[in-house]
């Protein structure tokens, strides 16, 4: 068994903190990166992004053919929020 990374493939991954600061997105605005690593079967990925004060949820859904990376900026899914 290796040890936990958000470097690894996975069925299910965690991080720690994400931020997207309003109004100055440019300054804090976590960065998010999934790539789908097989080469032959499509991944269906739910990512929730939960509140570090209040524990709201917000959340997507993304489909990814084989090997394709999504990107997406905090601010796009949870503005003005660390969690």
């Amino acid at each position: 068994m290796s040890p936990a990374s958000d470097q690894k493939a996975g069925s299910v991954l965690f991080y720690n903190i994400y931020s997207s600061a309003t109004p100055n997105y440019s300054a804090e605005n976590t960065r998010i990166s999934i790539t789908n690593t097989h080469l032959e079967i499509k991944a269906t990925v739910h990512i929730f992004f939960v509140d570090g004060v209040s524990c709201s949820v917000a959340d997507i859904y993304i489909c990814l053919t084989p090997n394709q990376t999504f990107t997406i900026l905090a601010s796009d899914i949870d503005p003005g929020t660390t969690g």
